[in-house]
């Protein structure tokens, strides 16, 4: 068997991740409103006018709110089935992007700033409420 060789570019890319995964490790991750309110607001830029952040960190948390939306958006739309219920609270339509989801959030979290200190993920989904309420919903 022979063994594998390594090379320069493998070197580099193990060095760089003994450095960055530690620090990732000890870091808590964002989870609220607040954390991720200014990452929001890039991502929205780099999705609809391709400008792209200049710092790393808020490069990082908008990719982080751009991964809670997507996957919020892709289960959300899953649950909504096409005929609601009388208990289904959020109708999101099929054909709503994230980047159409992203808008709808920071609109949601810059005319609701009571809201930002509460958990990520239960602002989406007042966010997504909001904007999307099924016609037949208490």
């Amino acid at each position: 068997m022979q063994k594998p060789k390594l090379t320069k570019v493998s070197l580099v890319i193990a060095a760089g991740l003994m450095c960055v995964v530690p620090q990732a490790w000890g870091q808590v991750p964002p989870n609220t409103g607040n954390d991720l309110m200014a990452g929001c607001r890039a991502a929205e830029r780099m999705m609809g006018d391709n400008i792209i952040p200049n710092a790393p960190d808020l490069m990082f948390t908008a990719g982080l709110c751009i991964g809670h939306l997507n996957t919020a958006l892709f289960f959300m739309q899953m649950l909504t089935p096409d005929h609601p219920g009388k208990d289904d609270l959020i109708c999101i339509p099929s054909n709503v992007t994230v980047t159409q989801f992203l808008g709808v959030l920071n609109k949601y979290m810059r005319e609701h700033p009571e809201r930002r200190n509460e958990v990520f993920n239960n602002v989406i989904g007042d966010a997504a409420g909001n904007a999307w309420p099924c016609n037949n919903a208490k």
